[in-house]
């Protein structure tokens, strides 16, 4: 499976997003997310979503990611 995320920072000491997909070997989505990670630097928001991507890759039972 495949784990690909996102952190974003509207800009410095503003609301912060991450989202992320997981896919197949063929590139099918087996499950996406979005989710606010309220005031946060970047570099938070972009391991708060590759974690939350991992969390839910292992949820779901796989145990093989790359990120």
């Amino acid at each position: 499976m495949c784990v690909n995320t996102d952190g974003s920072v509207k800009q410095p000491g503003s609301e912060a997003a991450g989202g992320g997909i997981i896919r197949d070997w063929t590139g099918k989505c087996m499950g996406a997310f979005v989710e606010n990670l309220g005031v946060c630097t970047i570099t938070r928001a972009e391991i708060m979503a590759a974690i939350r991507g991992l969390q839910m890759a292992w949820e779901y039972g796989y145990r093989k990611v790359l990120l």
